[in-house]
């Protein structure tokens, strides 16, 4: 299988998002081992004394007392907000590409239509290295799928088709799931309650 333009062009967002992500993680570097320790032991921390832990009163409460800390600190910085917004709206728009090109009949059971996953991946190690690394590949690997002919090149319309409903219901999931609460955490006034309910 040869090297496709659109795996080339999505190369250079591996080096980029991981030094976005360097920066981000600077920003609360120097306090977040205690931020953990406090999350942890459900106590506050000399960084963060208001350091809220309690969200659900379950045990997922130590994971999102951290992710809230993170998400809270590089939203009141203003370089981390512009890369932040650049990143998470980079993420609802792959998610929107994945789940149509998923949605087409030649491809709906493949791999390629196992969204959450790649979702799931892409939250773990980042969207910039996901899309290049294993979703572009696998897309050209059955992309042959949706041709009228093997190596013919052309797409098959039956094989392409997406139905509209399901393509209406993408549109809406990634504006109320991803892009709404996105625009929300961001406009939500600064480390307060409201905002930290949000990124939760």
């Amino acid at each position: 299988m040869a090297v496709s333009k659109r795996f080339w062009l999505a190369l250079p967002l591996v080096p980029l998002g991981y030094l976005i992500f360097q920066y981000i993680t600077s920003i609360v570097a120097d306090s977040y081992d205690s931020v953990i320790d406090a999350c942890a032991a459900h106590s506050s921390s000399l960084d963060y004394p208001r350091l809220r832990y309690v969200y659900t009163g379950t045990k997922v409460d130590v994971f999102l007392c951290m992710i809230v800390v993170f998400f809270r600190e590089f939203l009141a910085d203003r370089a981390g907000k512009a890369y932040g917004l650049a990143l998470l709206d980079l993420f609802a728009v792959t998610l929107a590409v994945m789940s149509m090109e998923g949605s087409r009949k030649g491809l709906s059971w493949t791999i390629l239509a196992w969204v959450p996953l790649f979702g799931t991946l892409a939250q773990l190690v980042g969207v910039s290295v996901v899309v290049p690394a294993l979703w572009i590949p696998l897309y050209e690997f059955y992309r042959s799928r949706l041709n009228a002919a093997p190596e013919s090149g052309m797409i098959n319309p039956y094989e392409a088709y997406i139905p509209s409903a399901r393509a209406i219901s993408i549109v809406l999931a990634t504006l109320l799931g991803a892009i709404a609460p996105t625009a929300i955490m961001y406009f939500a006034p600064e480390r307060s309650k409201f905002q930290e309910d949000i990124i939760a």
